[in-house]
Order: structure tokens, then C-alpha cells, then sequence
């Protein structure tokens, strides 16, 4: 699987485990990844007792290496070059 069509499987299936909010952010979303490069993904919604089996599932089903944090938990450094250079890829009102 490419990586954009493992993005694009990524985000079906977070939105399918309650995702309420994904952010694209790292060198895919500045255009600067690599062949090798992860996809780093940062999500509101997914419940805490499921987020490894989620991440897991992600992992499995696109093939692709995923860095997925929540939002949640995530402060400092981190959370705020999430929110200044992430690319929102989906918002549920």
C-alpha cells in the first residue's frame, strides 16, 4: 500500500473507532517525507482502553509505520508544533 492510500486507510479506520479528530503532522504533512518516513498522527476521541488495539489495527491493516498520539495526553514542545504545523484531515462537530 502507498502512503497515501495507507493515510487515507488510517483515517477510515480511526473514524470508525470514535475518532472525533485527526491531525496530520511531521514531515508527511510539511511535504517532506522520505520513502521511509512514519506517518505521524494525532486523534481526540478514541477511547484510552483502546487506543493500542487501535494503533495495532492501523499498524497491521496499511503496512505502513504510524506514530499516533492523543491529543489527550500530549503537552508542551509536542502538542504545540501539532497545533501550529498539523494538517486537520477530520472534525466531527
Amino acid at each position: 500500500m502507498d502512503k497515501e492510500r495507507g493515510l487515507q486507510a488510517a483515517i477510515d479506520i480511526l473514524k470508525e473507532r470514535g475518532a472525533k479528530r485527526i491531525v496530520l503532522f511531521g514531515s508527511t504533512a510539511k511535504g517532506t517525507h522520505g520513502r521511509h518516513s512514519d506517518i505521524d498522527l494525532a486523534c481526540e476521541g478514541i477511547p484510552p482502553a483502546q487506543f493500542f488495539k487501535v494503533l495495532g489495527e492501523l499498524l497491521f491493516t496499511t503496512g505502513e509505520s504510524i506514530d499516533l498520539v492523543d491529543m489527550r495526553e500530549v503537552k508542551g514542545t509536542l502538542r504545540r508544533r501539532i497545533e501550529r504545523e498539523g494538517v486537520l484531515l477530520y472534525e466531527t462537530k
